[in-house]
């Protein structure tokens, strides 16, 4: 693939060459320039034509960009229910982002969809387990709170551990304050389930 960084005439002609000849990282390169207009004329009608090829192909990336045209209604009708279903293509495809937002969709009751904590914690663990670390902190949070889910907090322990290893900014304080509500032993145990976590990711 060429480097887009370049922005020269040469490699934009390349990489309309690449697209037309069906190639899907160019047809999203293409899309996501013509989307931001600032290397060449901004057009989200052929923004949205491009990504929609790049999504025949299973590039989640170009799912997850015409869910974003959609719910800003840009080169296309604003629709949240549209956007929704983008959303939910990009998270099949396996794009942990998407997958965090579908998860907060069915949390939130947003586009188009009714709120559903099965499907919510599906869609949070699927991202987490990638390595989402907000979808790791959200679990953090939900367990530890006990609201929407049962209150687990070796299970919090556990996701907010894994948030800081994913670099979340705001889960070693998450952390120390869920450490002061729980004892040694629960402390060890979780401690303990998280070391096995991180053995059986590894194998």
């Amino acid at each position: 693939m060429i480097d887009t960084q370049q922005f020269d005439s040469e490699s934009l002609r390349q990489l309309q060459r690449l697209a037309e000849d069906n190639n899907a990282d160019a047809q999203y390169q293409l899309g996501m320039l013509l989307a931001n207009g600032t290397v060449i004329e901004l057009d989200h009608e052929k923004a949205f034509a491009w990504f929609l090829k790049a999504s025949e192909q299973g590039v989640a990336r170009a799912s997850s960009a015409i869910a974003w045209l959609y719910s800003m209604g840009y080169g296309v009708a604003h629709d949240e229910k549209k956007a929704g279903e983008w959303f939910m293509k990009a998270a099949e495809q396996g794009d942990p982002g998407d997958q965090f937002t579908v998860a907060g969709m069915y949390r939130w009751g947003r586009f188009g969809v009714e709120t559903d904590t099965e499907k919510m914690l599906y869609w949070y663990q699927q991202a987490a387990s990638q390595g989402q670390s907000h979808a790791q902190h959200s679990l953090g949070r939900l367990y530890s709170a006990g609201k929407l889910v049962p209150q687990d907090k070796q299970q919090a322990y556990c996701w907010y551990s894994l948030a800081i290893l994913s670099g979340h900014e705001n889960a070693k304080t998450s952390l120390k304050s869920l450490s002061e509500t729980m004892t040694s032993e629960e402390i060890k145990s979780a401690q303990h389930k998280m070391h096995e976590l991180l053995d059986y990711a590894h194998r």
